[in-house]
């Protein structure tokens, strides 16, 4: 059977604001309403309506939860809310209690609706301090009470908290060290790692550093001694852009007669595809002392701008310098040929 539509009792109008307003409540069509709400519509096969009605019902839950300004209501208990227990949850209410350590006894509870312990710490402490008539104490909590605002109130009322830290690194999850494991020294530029070591087969006799896998942003630092490994994992975010600042640092901090470490940074620059800064730290090495190597890779980078006729003469000026300084220019000069010949 299919449900048939009409003008629904909660239309809005102009006057009054719904069709139902207009429906008195001694009216015998109030009787039959509320004969028809107790049928299971949905045996009848009016699927329809029956849905029709439970999204009026969720619509009205989201507007009363909505001016409350909460975000869970229940609809067995108002006062309850959905609260975790380990991997599941339960409806049911946030109690605090405060135990005396030495003998066990609770000095203070609360009870709320509050679905987290975060901001239960300050409150409860200074409960538990009044009801001591205590000026200092120490409080003792799990990492489910580790938030710093709360750390604070206590530390401002007098009481000392011993609250854990939840491990919170998204590496830690993934089966990698986390946060915590690293301490980094700014003063001795150096990085300290908690890693748990691994029992091997064969023994090393030496102290051994190798690293292996290698990726483009990654490597696996492994510390080998005798019949142990530790293993730990480096990342950089951008490595080109952490070696970019750092060679443009160097290049900067270059004497004026240090030719090698702007060529060692335009070769790095060329082969990342930034042949401005290529260019300009070849000019400064060859500033400081012409070579076969700086003028040689100038050439070549003239050559893949286009730049065809700078590039041949500085490839002569190249392979000139090559022979006084006694280089071995003969692959260089097969190459220039092959310019030449239109070959490249």
């Amino acid at each position: 059977m299919n449900y048939i539509a009409g003008s629904d009792r909660g239309e809005a109008l102009l006057l009054p604001e719904v069709l139902d307003d207009y429906i008195a409540p001694e009216n015998p069509v109030r009787f039959i309403d509320a004969f028809v709400a107790q049928l299971d519509l949905s045996k009848a096969g009016f699927t329809n309506a029956q849905l029709k009605e439970r999204k009026k019902e969720l619509e009205s839950l989201a507007q009363d939860l909505g001016k409350s300004g909460g975000t869970q209501v229940s609809l067995t208990d108002p006062d309850s809310r959905a609260m975790s227990m380990g991997r599941g949850s339960t409806i049911g209410y946030n109690v605090q209690a405060a135990v005396d350590a030495k003998h066990s006894l609770i000095v203070d509870t609360q009870v709320t609706n509050t679905t987290s312990d975060l901001g239960a710490l300050g409150i409860m402490a200074i409960k538990t301090q009044k009801a001591l008539e205590a000026k200092n104490l120490s409080v003792v909590a799990d990492k489910g009470y580790y938030n710093g605002k709360e750390v604070l109130v206590c530390d401002t009322i007098g009481v000392t908290a011993y609250v854990a830290k939840p491990l919170t690194s998204a590496n830690t999850a993934r089966g990698l060290y986390g946060k915590e494991s690293f301490t980094y020294d700014a003063k001795k530029d150096a990085l300290r790692v908690k890693a748990k070591p691994e029992m091997v087969g064969d023994s090393q006799e030496t102290l051994e550093y190798t690293f292996d896998p290698v990726t483009d942003n990654t490597a696996q630092v492994n510390i080998r001694w005798e019949k142990v490994r530790v293993p730990f994992t480096v990342s950089i975010k951008d490595v080109n852009a952490l070696a970019f600042e750092k060679a443009r640092a160097a290049v900067a901090a270059a004497k004026p007669d240090d030719f090698q470490t702007p060529l060692q940074a335009a070769r790095f620059a060329i082969q990342n595809k930034n042949a401005d800064e290529g260019m300009k730290w070849l000019e400064q090495s060859i500033k400081a002392k012409p070579t076969f190597g700086n003028l040689s890779a100038k050439a070549n980078l003239l050559w893949a701008n286009g730049r065809k006729e700078e590039a041949l003469a500085v490839a002569g000026q190249a392979i000139e310098r090559g022979k006084a300084d006694k280089v071995d220019t003969a692959g260089f000069e097969k190459r220039v040929a092959d310019m030449k010949a239109g070959k490249l």
